[in-house]
C-alpha cells in the first residue's frame, strides 16, 4: 500500500480489524471505504470510514464517461514475488479485455453465462487476476470465497 502510494482502500468489513491494525502504518491513504451496508457502530468506532453505497447515492446518475486510450492503465496489481520481491504491474484496458476474451474461449476455460466461477487462488495470481472481468463480460456467477481457502471453509 505504501509502495504504491495508494490513497484509497476499499474493503469488506470482515477485514476491518486488519485495516484498523495497519492504519497507523499507512502513509498515503486518505480514504477508507467499506463495501458493506452502512453500519453506525463501525462509523462510531472508525470515524474516517465511508460506505460505498452512501458515496454512490450522493452522485448524479448522469455521468459523462471519458474517452480513454485502450493502452492506458486500467489497474495496478502486485505480483506475489515468486521470482523476486513483489512489484506493481500495470494492466491496460486492452490487455484486460483480451485476457477476458481468452478465458472465455472454447479451448481455454470456456467460461459462459451458464457457469459459476470461484477463484481459489489470490487474485494477484496469474490464474485468477482476470476472472472478475471475464465473469462480468460473459454474465456468469462469480463467487469470491473470502479469506478462508481451506477445504472446510470452501
Amino acid at each position: 500500500i505504501n509502495d504504491a502510494s495508494d490513497r484509497v482502500i476499499l474493503f469488506d468489513k470482515t477485514f476491518l480489524p486488519l485495516v484498523k491494525a495497519v492504519k497507523p502504518l499507512l502513509k498515503s491513504v486518505e480514504h477508507y471505504i467499506c463495501l458493506d451496508a452502512v453500519d453506525e457502530a463501525i462509523s462510531q468506532d472508525f470515524p474516517e470510514i465511508k460506505f460505498y453505497d452512501e458515496l454512490i447515492a450522493q452522485q448524479n446518475a448522469n455521468f459523462d464517461w471519458p474517452e480513454l486510450d485502450e493502452l492506458s492503465a486500467s489497474s495496478l496489481c502486485y505480483t506475489s514475488g515468486t521470482t523476486g520481491n513483489p512489484k506493481g504491474v500495470l494492466y491496460s484496458h486492452r490487455s484486460t479485455v483480451l485476457h477476458s476474451y481468452a478465458i472465455s474461449m472454447p479451448d481455454s476455460l470456456n467460461v459462459s453465462a451458464r457457469d459459476i466461477m470461484m477463484p481459489v487462488v489470490p487474485m494477484f495470481h496469474v490464474n485468477a487476476w482476470g476472472t472478475p472481468y471475464a465473469a462480468a463480460m460473459v454474465g456468469c456467477t462469480l463467487v469470491l470465497p473470502g479469506p478462508g481457502l481451506d477445504g472446510a471453509s470452501l
